[in-house]
């Protein structure tokens, strides 16, 4: 899968638009729309790693071929793998902040 269809899964994935990944990640959403609609223009760089900030991933994780190698793991962990990856940031960051209270409290 090349990095443009897999940009467009995690937006399907994650409830993203077009418009809302480019509020999100402060990038005009001609230039978005432009990698999907223009065969030879590409995102940049700096434009992936906004990219992959909002979808909460790193940019190996985007470029990796097999999740397989990115995710050597139980099933369990694999499962709240993808369902996180599903999660908008301020989801993200409650859970966070309830696992954090979690394992504080359990003196860990």
């Amino acid at each position: 899968m090349d990095i443009k269809t897999k940009i467009k899964v995690i937006m399907k994935e994650q409830g993203y638009t077009i418009y809302s990944l480019s509020k999100a990640t402060d990038l005009s959403q001609t230039s978005i729309a432009n990698w999907f609609n223009k065969l030879n223009y590409e995102p940049s760089v700096s434009a992936l790693e906004k990219v992959c900030e909002v979808f909460g991933i790193t940019m190996s994780e985007l470029f990796a071929k097999d999740v397989e190698v990115m995710l050597p793991c139980r099933d369990d962990m694999k499962d709240i793998y993808h369902k996180w990856q599903r999660l908008t940031p301020i989801q993200r960051n409650a859970i966070k902040v309830h696992i954090d209270s979690y394992i504080k409290g359990k003196g860990c």
